[in-house]
């Protein structure tokens, strides 16, 4: 008999930055690379909330990106299938440096939690 691949262990170590949420938004897993590019922990955001975790700049009144990603995250869930957000303004709430990005994120239904959040990739160096 084969041995079992240890899915969590390749889903953690996979280079991609990937998010699983529940279909109350509530996060249950994140790779590696997410932590690193989030500069969180895995133990510190597993069974929060994505908007908890990652909540509006509440100094920015122009601040838009929980609405923006809630409703990209409502259309996958109402319809099952992928949304694609434009560029959005990002400020790491994590970050000590009050560091700003800019992102997009690629949402896509899963098959068990509703909800993945991936594709998660840095664009400031390709806005001029």
């Amino acid at each position: 008999m084969q041995p079992t691949p240890d899915f969590r262990v390749l889903f953690e170590s996979a280079p991609g930055l990937y998010l699983v949420l529940t279909p109350a938004l509530e996060i249950v897993a994140a790779s590696d690379a997410y932590a690193r590019a989030t500069k969180t922990r895995r133990e510190e955001i597993l069974g929060r909330g994505i908007f908890d975790v990652f909540p509006d700049n509440p100094d920015d009144p122009r601040a838009r990106g929980v609405s923006n990603l809630r409703a990209s995250l409502e259309r996958v869930l109402a319809t099952g299938q992928s949304d694609a957000m434009p560029v959005q303004k990002y400020d790491n709430p994590t970050s000590r440096l009050g560091e700003r990005r800019l992102r997009r994120a690629l949402l896509e239904p899963g098959e068990l939690t509703c909800a993945r959040r991936g594709w998660r990739r840095r664009v400031t160096s390709s806005i001029a």
